[in-house]
């Protein structure tokens, strides 16, 4: 099934990723699976590795709000649209608040899906939330928190874990701890961890990647504590593509 359709997103919707473990390469997934039959505006709330240009066939900087008004969508091109690029550190600055909101109404205007990254995990395959993160915007319409299975089994470390202190912190657990499916779970359920800043209308889709990776006993166990909670409208799985 393409991610499009397990998310139910169609033209003038907008979806926030948060959390750790395949979080670009869904906004890469959604371009993908958009072209040719609507137009898709990939941004961040954070900051994308410079790198992250070649997830959409088009990159635009916006830096005003008449930058946004211009904006030029179509079906059969997609679009990454963030702030300037800090050549520095390689990354590519998130868009503030009232940029963001021009970029959306544009978006919707021309009858185009507005996917966000909205947090950081550098590459890692959980993470617990820093007091400032994640950054979903108010009126977004689906938030999908996202983890990596391959974490189940693993003991606590920052070789895994973005801020692992945090996520020790969070479930009570010591580094170097072996993380369960129940951890897991845990931590996605978690009002500072995975359902951290989710505006009250938002719908709640978690994503689970690395279901190659782990005994399916061990994605049920996940699966089936996220879907006990009633926040929880559905939980997506996917495959790793590390």
């Amino acid at each position: 099934m393409r991610l499009t359709d397990a998310l139910r997103l169609r033209p003038g919707m907008s979806v926030a990723f948060t959390g750790a473990g395949g979080k670009s390469s869904s906004l890469a997934t959604l371009a993908q699976e958009t072209r040719g039959r609507f137009p898709i505006v990939l941004t961040t709330t954070t900051r994308l590795a410079i790198a992250q240009r070649s997830i959409a066939d088009e990159h635009v900087v916006v830096t005003t709000a008449e930058d946004a008004r211009r904006l030029s969508l179509r079906a059969d091109r997609t679009m990454l649209v963030t702030g300037p690029a800090e050549e520095e550190e390689g990354k590519l600055l998130g868009l503030a608040d009232d940029l963001l909101a021009e970029v959306t109404r544009r978006a919707w205007g021309e009858g185009a899906l507005v996917a966000i990254e909205a947090d950081g995990a550098r590459g890692r395959w959980l993470k617990a939330p820093a007091a400032h993160e994640p950054v979903v915007p108010s009126w977004i319409d689906i938030v999908v928190p996202v983890a990596g299975l391959q974490a189940i089994g693993s003991p606590l470390t920052a070789q895994i874990a973005h801020r692992p202190e945090l996520v020790g912190r969070l479930l009570a657990l010591e580094q170097g701890e072996i993380l369960t499916a129940e951890h897991l779970a845990a931590l996605l359920l978690s009002s500072d961890g995975g359902l951290k800043g989710i505006p009250a209308q938002a719908e709640v889709r978690v994503l689970l990647n690395g279901i190659d990776r782990v005994p399916a006993a061990a994605a049920h166990e996940v699966g089936g504590r996220l879907l006990a909670n009633p926040r929880v409208r559905a939980v997506l799985t996917g495959e790793s593509d590390t």
